[in-house]
């Protein structure tokens, strides 16, 4: 099987899973479009990097500067959404009961910290997305130089 039919498999079968999960547990619909788009960057970024080492791409500075820092946007982000100040299951009033103290300059609590670390980590995968490849900048292989022809004037 190709590396590409393997990725294609993979995501269907997250996807499918979460259309399983999301049909029997009925989550609240952000966050389960929120599990989803992260699941598929999460899953994308890891077969992409893999694909990079295996095929003995150069990996510059940068990607891995981007994937340490979204490493470290991502899991404190993950455990501010992991501990939510509310809870919506109750009435307001019972929701209320959940607030906790606002952390960060006395105006940011954990919602605000998560959208803040999530944002940052969100960007920092992006960023390694769009600088991995620098590695191939001073590649003379025919097949890179074929792809970008083919780009150019395609």
């Amino acid at each position: 099987l190709s590396s590409k039919l393997i990725l294609i498999l993979i995501l269907q079968a997250f996807n499918l899973a979460f259309l399983l999960w999301g049909a029997i547990v009925r989550p609240g619909i952000s966050s389960y479009l929120l599990y989803i788009f992260v699941a598929n960057l999460m899953i994308y970024t890891i077969f992409y990097g893999s694909m990079k080492i295996y095929h003995g791409e150069k990996i510059t500075i940068p990607p891995m500067i981007y994937a340490a820092l979204a490493a470290c946007f991502w899991l404190p982000g993950l455990y501010f959404f992991s501990n939510p100040p509310n809870n919506f299951d109750g009435t307001p009033a019972q929701s209320r009961n959940y607030n906790k103290e606002c952390d960060i300059l006395d105006f940011y609590d954990y919602h605000d910290i998560w959208h803040f670390l999530s944002a940052a980590g969100m960007f920092f995968c992006f960023m390694l997305l769009l600088t991995l490849d620098e590695g191939l900048a001073d590649s003379r292989d025919s097949v890179y130089t074929l792809f970008l022809l083919c780009r150019t004037y395609n």
